[in-house]
C-alpha cells in the first residue's frame, strides 16, 4: 500500500505529497482515524483527494494510505434487513447518534445457499449460481459476476456460509480459476452491466395517500 503526507487541508478535500504510486480513484483511509476518502486528482508527487467523513482535526504531517482498490461496496445476501449509508457502511446497532470515524465495512454474514449450478456445467455473467438466504430476509437469486465465464470446477453443498466464502469455482477458457462468493466488492464509479432495461410497469404502493396520490413510485423504479 502506498502512502502520502497531508500538506493542506480544506473541509473534505486534502491535499499531499505521495511517498509511492496512487491511481485515479483510489480508495483511502486518511488520517489516524483511517478516515474514508477517494483520489480525485494526480499531479507529479501531489495528490487531491475527498474525505467522506468529517476532517474536524485533521492536520499537516499526517498519513494517507492508499488501500490499492477503487471505491467500492460490498454487494451481496447480507444488505437486505439492514441500514447502511451511501457507501454501504452498516448503521444497524450502533450506539449513539453520531457515525464513528473510520466505520468499516459490514462484516462477512452467514447466509443459507442452495447450489444451481453442477460441476461441469458452462456458465457465464449474470447466471444463477444459487439461492441465498440471510436470516432477515426472503431467499434472492445469487448471480455470476459479471465478466466471468467458463466451466463450473467445483461447487459446495447445500449448507451455511460466509458470504465472503468461497462457494464455488470457474475455470475459464484460458484455465484461469475464478473463485466466486455469494458476495463480492464492487466500484462505485462502474456501472453494472445490463441485457435490458425493463420498464417498470405497476405502482410500488406504499400506504401513504400523500406520496401514492401526488408522488407515485414505480416499482423497480427509483424516488
Amino acid at each position: 500500500m502506498s502512502e502520502a503526507i497531508i500538506r493542506w487541508a480544506a473541509g473534505p478535500v486534502i491535499r499531499a505529497t505521495v511517498l509511492g504510486p496512487f491511481h485515479s480513484y483510489e480508495a483511502l483511509a486518511v488520517g489516524p482515524r483511517g478516515l474514508l476518502g477517494e483520489v480525485i486528482q494526480l499531479d507529479g508527487d501531489q495528490l487531491v483527494a475527498q474525505v467522506y467523513e468529517d476532517t474536524t482535526g485533521l492536520r499537516p504531517g499526517e498519513r494517507v494510505t492508499g488501500r490499492g482498490h477503487p471505491l467500492s461496496v460490498r454487494l451481496g445476501p447480507s444488505l437486505l434487513g439492514r441500514i447502511f449509508d451511501g457507501l454501504l457502511r452498516p448503521l444497524t446497532g450502533l450506539e449513539g447518534y453520531t457515525i464513528p470515524p473510520g466505520l468499516g465495512a459490514a462484516p462477512a454474514e452467514r447466509c443459507a445457499f442452495e447450489p444451481r449450478l453442477a460441476v461441469g456445467e458452462q456458465v457465464h455473467g449474470g447466471q444463477v449460481l444459487g439461492i441465498a438466504t440471510n436470516p432477515r430476509s426472503r431467499p434472492e437469486s445469487c448471480l455470476v459476476p459479471p465478466g466471468i465465464s467458463g466451466r463450473v470446477r467445483t461447487i459446495v453443498p447445500a449448507g451455511d456460509y460466509a458470504d465472503d466464502e468461497t462457494v464455488c469455482v470457474i475455470e475459464d477458457a484460458d484455465g484461469r480459476a475464478h473463485e466466486v462468493a455469494m458476495g463480492h466488492d464492487w466500484p462505485v464509479r462502474t456501472p453494472r452491466p445490463i441485457t435490458a432495461r425493463l420498464p417498470p410497469s405497476e405502482p410500488m404502493v406504499t400506504g401513504q395517500r400523500i406520496i401514492d396520490t401526488l408522488f407515485p413510485v414505480a416499482r423497480g423504479g427509483r424516488a
